[in-house]
């Protein structure tokens, strides 16, 4: 990733995978990756629509 990102849930579940962590995120969890220190990926195994929020930090 280029940038800082700080990711949300808005609806649904998601399970993410962020460097070797994994783990399943719910409506309402937020969690954080660092610039160029993580590969992250985000799998929808449910059968309700899950939305992830994406908030990209730049520096100004």
């Amino acid at each position: 990733m280029t940038d800082d990102m700080v990711c949300t849930v808005t609806e649904g579940e998601l399970e993410v995978t962020a460097g070797d962590m994994k783990f399943t995120a719910k409506e309402g969890d937020v969690w954080s990756c660092g610039k160029g220190s993580t590969k992250e990926a985000a799998t929808n195994n449910g059968t309700m629509v899950a939305v992830m929020r994406v908030i990209n930090l730049k520096v100004a």
